[in-house]
């Protein structure tokens, strides 16, 4: 069976005039370990220094929306670019925005305008029924909502005072009712062609994608050659257990990914848009962000600790002015 084909429209435009910064994206964000601002035309980073004692603030950077996907077009996810200070080249960075936090690793759920609905219907309420039986012997929650195909949105880990070039490679996710497929992409340099690659699950169902992948600018695919079978693929189960995903793998080919499913992960799931762990950046209370740190770096700082702790030493000084005095007569 065929759960989708499809063709990739890229989630970013680099054409067309810049437009301003969403309404919805303006205004002061912090985590941790910095501020971010977006104002109408530009992005400002405060970075909050180690011992906290000091704001640092740099100059904001050029900053503007792109235009809109045809095929993701949620109002909550930003497709931005950033332009650094001597640098002619424009850095496109995708964010989302769930209620007041601000992720950068999120993935999206792709349309499928060219399958048909009711068997769409029927197979979604097929694969939902039967991880409902499933899952409630278990006492778990099935993860129907979550069944689609996730594209990863967020190529940039973090916002930096320096370009950050997009990953090397990223994991698309299929679910399909209690069951869930991890797929690798990487870069390629392969003359890009409009193919589908397709692999067989554990029960028997077929599964397309798109053998070549674009996204910021950079080609990815998921087969080597000229082959269209996807040999290499992460396969197993998956369910919510108290509002995290429980990753049960059954087949495990990727290096590394095992830490995953040590711990449930956090995530959250707005529509079509998935994130997992949490937050990149949240809304701040603070509004004058120039305020703030004129405000913050006045405040005195405590002295240092020292590094020894103070030592009341008791001293036999009988016995050092005997010694003292044995030195002199000699």
């Amino acid at each position: 069976m065929v759960l989708c084909s499809l063709l990739f429209l890229p989630l970013r435009g680099d054409t067309g005039e810049p437009a301003p910064v969403s309404a919805a994206l303006r205004g002061v964000w912090e985590n941790e370990n910095r501020f971010v601002e977006f104002t109408e035309n530009n992005m400002r980073i405060v970075l909050k220094p180690y011992y906290r004692f000091v704001y640092e603030s740099f100059p904001p950077l050029s900053c503007f929306s792109n235009p809109r996907s045809q095929r993701v077009a949620a109002d909550n996810i930003h497709s931005l670019s950033l332009r650094y200070p001597r640098d002619k080249k424009v850095y496109p960075f995708t964010a989302a925005r769930i209620g007041d936090a601000l992720f950068l690793d999120f993935m999206v759920r792709l349309s499928i305008p060219d399958a048909d609905p009711v068997a769409r219907a029927e197979l979604t309420e097929s694969a939902g029924n039967a991880a409902a039986e499933a899952q409630s012997a278990a006492g778990t929650e099935p993860a129907g909502g979550l069944d689609g195909v996730w594209l990863p949105a967020g190529a940039v880990p973090a916002l930096r005072l320096y370009p950050v070039e997009p990953a090397k490679d990223f994991y698309m996710m299929v679910f399909d009712g209690s069951r869930y497929f991890r797929i690798r992409y990487w870069k390629t340099d392969a003359r890009e062609r409009d193919v589908d690659g397709r692999f067989i699950g554990k029960d028997g169902k077929e599964y397309r994608l798109p053998k070549f992948f674009r996204m910021d600018g950079a080609l990815y695919t998921c087969i080597t050659a000229t082959g269209k079978i996807i040999r290499n693929f992460e396969e197993g189960r998956i369910r919510v257990e108290d509002g995290t995903l429980r990753f049960e793998p059954e087949r495990v080919v990727y290096a590394g990914t095992e830490a995953a499913y040590r711990q449930p992960v956090p995530y959250t799931l707005d529509g079509d848009v998935l994130a997992f762990g949490e937050p990149y950046l949240v809304r701040s209370v603070v509004t004058d962000l120039d305020a703030a740190i004129a405000e913050h770096n006045a405040k005195r700082r405590p002295p240092r600790k020292p590094i020894f702790d103070f030592l009341d030493l008791d001293f036999h000084w009988d016995e050092v002015a005997r010694l003292r005095g044995d030195i002199l007569d000699r």
